[in-house]
């Protein structure tokens, strides 16, 4: 049995609004609205929706002008909505003692396409480019700079795991006495290297992405993340328990039969001390493509059965990537929160069922959230290569 860690705090941004309160209003909302928009600049002609942060970023504060890019901003924006946590722990816990786990897949290699186009061009980089903002560890490093933080501080990069992976990781920093807190997350900005990569693997919806309808034609791309402070405690919402595993099948495809991915989620039950009649809604990964829904039906049947409530939140954001794990935990979170979500994310899709898939229980419209102290959530995160991991929230003491 794992020690009791809470998410002490949260922030999160996407297509669906800039704060996690936004979040919140823009998925309760009735009638729901598109968030995807269709954008030219990233594909071309061809101008499949995609979920773009379409807020306002402010610029990077006095002393981090060599850190501004895009990538940047958006982490500057989440760690704004943790930095009264974490200004708050900094009072009781050394900054030598509080640590940075970070996902992404992509870091900051949006505001290098362009540098690089120059270059290509004629023959040097603009006086502007920084190396250091495509590097992966960008990110953590600039949230602990602006953190004023000193622990350990790390990317990690499982592609579209990784969000999700930095529980895992946060919380051993926790158990092992390293640290006494964690700003555990993940961040993703819009590229066209990530986009039309994923086009060329022909994976892009021709609209908005249909998750487990038997006219899924693939995923709609995103960005945005969330952040999360980890502390030792038994209040509050806590980190119920993680799993992981690895299909070892192929570098673009899950294994077919979802073993690698129903393995993640017995992990998960089996670390939260749960049984699956407790989980009260799991997140699925559900990008809507072909091979991906296929597997990921089959392991929710195979670890949950068929009655769990469960929807994918792809429609409204897009996928993010690295940083989806991270941002679909606080959609998680917000089911747990007292003043956060009063119905469950309905899953949005034509309705028109895959006889080929197992018949799971996707939320419908106006389904209540209601989440008692004795069940926890799920949020699926299924990556290339087949990295899976599942993470568990539930309620600690009141």
């Amino acid at each position: 049995m794992s020690s009791s860690v809470q998410l002490f705090g949260v922030s999160c941004l996407s297509s669906l609004g800039s704060s996690y309160q936004e979040t919140v209003r823009s998925l309760d909302a009735r009638p729901v609205r598109d968030f995807l928009v269709k954008d030219r600049s990233y594909f071309g002609e061809h101008s499949p929706e995609i979920g773009e942060v379409l807020s306002e970023l402010s610029g990077l504060p006095e002393g981090f002008e060599d850190f501004d890019c895009r990538f940047s901003r958006l982490v500057y924006r989440l760690y704004q909505g943790v930095q009264p946590e974490i200004d708050e722990l900094k009072k009781t816990f050394s900054p030598a003692r509080i640590a940075v786990v970070f996902g992404s897949s992509t870091s900051g290699v949006d505001g290098a396409e362009n540098p690089f186009m120059e270059k290509h061009s004629s023959g040097s980089f603009p006086e502007s480019y920084k190396f250091f903002h495509q590097e992966l560890g960008a990110g953590a490093k600039l949230l602990a700079d602006l953190a004023g933080v000193t622990g350990p501080a790390y990317t990690i990069s499982t592609a579209c795991s990784s969000g999700g992976r930095v529980f895992f990781s946060g919380r051993a920093l926790l158990e092992s006495g390293v640290c006494d807190a964690v700003i555990v997350g993940g961040v993703d900005s819009l590229c066209k290297t990530t986009a039309n990569g994923f086009n060329s693997l022909e994976l892009i919806s021709n609209g908005i992405c249909n998750p487990m309808s038997k006219n899924r034609d693939g995923l709609n791309i995103g960005e945005g993340g969330s952040l999360f402070v980890l502390i030792k405690s038994t209040e509050g919402i806590q980190l119920k328990g993680v799993g992981e595993s690895s299909d070892a099948w192929h570098v673009a495809s899950p294994d077919p039969t979802g073993s690698g991915a129903s393995r993640a989620i017995e992990l998960a039950l089996e670390d939260a001390s749960a049984k699956p009649e407790q989980v009260a809604y799991l997140n699925l990964h559900g990008t809507g493509t072909l091979n991906n829904d296929s597997m990921e039906s089959r392991a929710v049947e195979k670890a949950l059965g068929l009655n769990v409530p469960c929807s994918s939140t792809k429609p409204f954001t897009g996928h993010l990537l690295g940083a989806a794990g991270a941002f679909e935990a606080a959609i998680c979170y917000s089911l747990l929160d007292d003043s956060g979500l009063e119905y469950l994310p309905f899953h949005r899709w034509d309705g028109v069922l895959d006889e080929e898939l197992p018949e799971i229980s996707l939320v419908k419209e106006k389904q209540l959230a209601e989440v008692s102290d004795e069940e926890i959530v799920l949020s699926s995160s299924f990556a290339f290569g087949g990295s899976n991991c599942c993470i568990a929230l539930g309620r600690g003491q009141r």
